[in-house]
């Protein structure tokens, strides 16, 4: 499939955040050179000089400031919903994966 034919066929819908607001979220994956770098956090100088800062804690931090103040908490309660259920999911997964320990591995 060409480029042209993805962007075609690529279904993105606005993300409502309250009864007046949407985004449309961005997401950039670093891939070898292909653009600059968006984010610090593989680089040793800065860890070297904020090895205290916790990037994904600054990371969600960061996602709700880019709202702008124009969320609503129905759209939070909505959004916490989703990420436990998510959480869940993976912790049943994990679970799954870890052996039982009524058996015996030789």
């Amino acid at each position: 499939m060409n480029v042209l034919d993805e962007f075609k066929n690529y279904k993105r819908k606005f993300i409502q955040i309250s009864h007046r607001t949407a985004i449309l979220m961005h997401i950039f994956e670093k891939s070898d050179d292909d653009f600059e770098d968006i984010i610090l956090s593989d680089h040793e100088e800065y860890y070297k000089q904020n090895h205290n800062i916790n990037i994904y804690k600054e990371a969600a931090n960061q996602f709700f400031k880019q709202f702008e103040g124009n969320e609503c908490l129905c759209f939070v309660e909505c959004l916490r919903d989703k990420c436990n259920e998510m959480l869940e999911e993976h912790k049943d997964k994990v679970q799954k994966l870890k052996p039982n320990k009524d058996e015996k591995h030789i």
